[in-house]
């Protein structure tokens, strides 16, 4: 699972191509390993774009984006969402220490930034979906139910792990986009 750290590509160079399988996040360096990834960049503008509906009653649209293991393509996609249907945006490393704003939605990769934010809009006495917005990533049985329902960007995870144990088994050596949902739900 190589993130988006530092020679991570030379040091998995170094072993067998057919001896390793990426899984989730990859880049261009690494296109001779076989691998079932997310294309973050497309995933995030697609999900957005899929939402669009919804984020048009909000104001500003912000993405937490700490910059360390998050893949870079997140930031991207989301720029370039933002960019080409006019929304305002602003990418920030953290929430804490931060005030919501009327109208906001937050994009939250980090499941410690959402309980920040949910705790925050109750001292601030916002309502989520009314007052301000949040799309988290990645499903989890609790977002089913937290705030009445929390909107996820998700990949399949159990559709990864179903791929990537076919593709050993059966000794597959190619490159498979994982599918990415938007999950609506009370939140926005």
């Amino acid at each position: 699972m190589p993130t988006n750290l530092p020679n991570t590509a030379a040091v998995i160079k170094t072993l067998p191509v057919n001896e390793v399988f990426i899984l989730d996040q990859t880049n261009p360096e690494l296109e001779s390993y076989p691998a079932v990834y997310q294309n973050h960049m497309k995933d995030i503008y697609d999900a957005l774009l899929k939402g669009k509906s919804h984020l048009d009653k909000y104001k500003k649209l912000i993405l937490i984006f700490p910059g360390f293991r998050e893949p870079v393509g997140m930031k991207k996609g989301f720029e370039n969402f933002c960019n080409d249907y006019s929304f305002e945006y602003e990418i920030i490393a953290k929430f804490k220490g931060r005030e919501i704003k009327y109208g906001e939605t937050y994009i939250i990769p980090n499941d410690r930034d959402l309980v920040d934010i949910i705790e925050k809009s109750k001292l601030q006495n916002l309502k989520l979906s009314e007052d301000f917005g949040i799309i988290s990533y990645n499903e989890t049985f609790l977002k089913k139910i937290v705030g009445n329902g929390i909107t996820t960007i998700s990949t399949d995870f159990e559709a990864m792990g179903r791929i990537l144990a076919e593709m050993i088994l059966k000794g597959k050596k190619e490159q498979i986009e994982n599918k990415c949902t938007l999950i609506v739900r009370n939140s926005l």
